[in-house]
């Protein structure tokens, strides 16, 4: 028997329409590089970003498909978030040695982990690893940033999570797809009940009600900075929780 064949075809907008769509979702492109700068080391150029993910844009404005069923704002902000991240792992943001210090915090903190039992706070990480806080909580910010870019490790990477949760399914989701992602949800949802006060409260901000670093900060009276550093830290937590070999499991 012969496969079946899509009988489909793309319906292509005009270039008026695809010249509209560009200029009303160039906010998107904005929001989606201020969500993504936010982890980053302090010299990538968000304006280079900015250019980058605008191609996405232009590129989605071409591609788009309005009877494949998928909204614009939808396909458009899986495109500039792509072009994005293409170019960031283009560019190394995050070099061979800083990757190496990575291991070693992950290494101290399962280590405190077992000795402590509980998540290590920073002083003590600091500690053991014979470095500053300082230089901890930098480690946190490049760990965000390693997390990311790693798309495919959506299981302890709430950034990917969201990803994924915003590009619908065209097919109805199979049932056991349906309960491993439910307990995926609720046992993120119990870890981050077990963050400190102020990485919950960020968290819980930044992706729940979908502030900026910025308006977090304002809310909570402390800089944009600090906020960056809390979430990093947040992350992080939340990352060695989600692996078993830390001692945590999924305990009450």
């Amino acid at each position: 028997m012969a496969p079946r064949t899509s009988t489909h075809r793309r319906k292509c907008l005009t270039a008026p329409d695809r010249d509209r769509l560009v200029e009303d979702y160039l906010p998107l492109v904005r929001h989606v590089v201020t969500r993504i700068a936010a982890g980053l080391p302090s010299h990538v150029d968000s304006e280079e970003l900015f250019q980058v993910g605008s191609v996405g844009l232009l590129n989605a404005s071409r591609g788009f498909d309005p009877e494949r069923g998928v909204t614009f704002k939808t396909y458009a902000f899986t495109l500039i978030r792509g072009s994005i991240l293409d170019e960031l792992r283009r560019l190394d943001v995050v070099p061979r040695s800083t990757r190496e210090r990575l291991r070693g915090l992950d290494r101290c903190f399962s280590r405190l982990c077992q000795e402590l039992g509980r998540p290590p706070r920073t002083l003590e990480l600091a500690e053991a690893l014979g470095t500053s806080e300082d230089a901890v909580e930098q480690l946190f910010l490049a760990a965000r940033t390693v997390a990311i870019l790693s798309l495919d490790d959506t299981a302890g990477n709430p950034e990917s999570a969201l990803i994924r949760d915003q590009v619908p399914c065209p097919d109805a989701e199979d049932p056991v797809d349906a309960a491993v992602r439910a307990e995926l949800v609720a046992t993120v949802a119990r870890f981050i009940q077990k963050l400190p006060t102020p990485e919950r409260r960020v968290i819980t901000m930044y992706y729940r009600e979908g502030l900026l670093l910025r308006q977090i900060g304002e809310v909570l009276g402390v800089s944009e900075s600090r906020v960056s550093q809390i979430h990093s830290r947040a992350l992080y937590l939340l990352h060695r929780m989600l692996r078993p070999e830390d001692g945590f499991s999924d305990r009450p």
